[in-house]
């Protein structure tokens, strides 16, 4: 593997292990379950798309 697609790929990793953080934490912290769903699906999906940006390659 090139060592100049290594680092955006790590990015994009690491970017997606916050998004999954920032989404338990809260789903835990908001009293309202639901509201604490759509804002983590929506971090998660602009920090997916973010990392598109790069040229990574998603996890999943």
């Amino acid at each position: 593997m090139p060592e100049g697609r290594t680092q955006p790929y790590f990015l994009g990793h690491s970017l997606f292990l916050v998004s999954i953080t920032a989404y338990l934490f809260l789903q835990s912290w908001k009293p309202d379950i639901e509201r604490a769903v759509f804002w983590g699906e929506m971090f998660s999906l602009l920090l997916f798309f973010y990392s598109l940006r790069f040229n990574c390659q998603h996890p999943l």
